[in-house]
């Protein structure tokens, strides 16, 4: 079945921004082996075991969360599957 292929990810494409505020902004995309999007997955933004930020990539893959600068973890699911 193709979920369960979605384990294979081929890259996150991850960019860092900087704004005048120390805001980070976190960009990014999701595909599968096949180059194509994967859709409505949880982002989570965590520090220290704790969720900082959720977000769910839209229907291209892609996904921005924006937080204050720090040392973080990125964790990503599809259908209860860490990614």
């Amino acid at each position: 079945m193709f979920l369960k292929r979605i384990s294979l990810l081929l890259f996150v494409f991850i960019l860092c921004s900087i704004n005048a505020s120390s805001q980070y902004s976190i960009k990014g995309k999701l595909l599968n082996l096949e180059k194509k999007p994967i859709d409505f997955a949880q982002v989570y933004l965590l520090q220290d075991s704790t969720i900082i930020r959720r977000e769910l990539t839209d229907s291209l893959g892609e996904f921005i969360i924006s937080q204050n600068g720090g040392k973080y973890i990125l964790n990503i699911i599809q259908m209860n599957k860490i990614l």
